[in-house]
């Protein structure tokens, strides 16, 4: 039977989502949860998908994935038990066989968090460029033959806290999108960009832009 699963974990202490076998990841320790509770017996047999990677450092708050197993029940019963505490399991549902959750979620919506007080009123301005569908290989470490054209619904920076949060929401993104555009929204709030740098960069790509840092990026839904 293939489940859906809505998961979070703490990005901190591991190198990314998708297995490496000389790393900590979250896929591996599903894995490894998943043979102790008799779920599966090994990697092949759980089919472990999920709607999109995450990095080394990135967290999640809600993550779609799918895995199959002969004792759904015992899963859906153990799993927390026996994954480490900086994974959780929220909830699980019966799917076709044919699901594949990267496919399936219609939009992902990331939030970064920075740690610094910034001109969030300037930097929700040069946000707003982003929204709408464009070319976003100028913000993203491009990988061969992958379409750089996005369409995004949401892009704000409101305050927490008394710190800026950055809000995007899309169909899907390239690697390093979000954080590529945290990082000239960093560059906006300190003064030294604004909305016609966004636009220059979007359409001419003339700058290299640095990624912010994981650690503040989080999959919000």
């Amino acid at each position: 039977m293939k489940l859906a699963l809505l998961c979070g974990y703490s990005g901190k202490d591991f190198s990314g989502s998708q297995y490496q076998p000389e790393a900590r990841t979250v896929e591996g320790e599903f894995i490894k949860a998943g043979i102790s509770c008799g779920a599966w017996e090994d990697a092949k047999s759980a089919s472990f998908r999920t709607a999109g990677r995450t990095d080394k450092g990135v967290s999640v708050r809600r993550q779609v994935i799918s895995v199959t197993t002969e004792n759904p029940e015992r899963f859906c019963e153990a799993i927390n038990f026996h994954l480490p505490p900086d994974i959780w399991c929220l909830g699980a549902s019966e799917v076709p066989d044919d699901f594949y959750p990267r496919y399936a979620v219609r939009s992902r919506t990331y939030r970064y968090f920075f740690p610094y007080p910034l001109d969030i009123p300037r930097m929700n301005e040069t946000a707003a460029v982003f929204a709408g569908t464009k070319d976003f290989s100028g913000f993203s470490r491009m990988e061969p033959g992958r379409d750089p054209v996005r369409t995004v619904t949401v892009s704000r920076v409101f305050e927490e806290h008394g710190l800026p949060v950055f809000e995007i929401t899309a169909n899907s993104f390239l690697w390093n999108m979000v954080r590529g555009i945290a990082g000239f929204l960093f560059a906006a709030g300190l003064g030294m960009a604004g909305p016609d740098d966004a636009e220059k960069q979007l359409k001419d790509h003339i700058w290299r832009v640095h990624p912010a840092p994981p650690e503040g990026l989080l999959l919000w839904d």
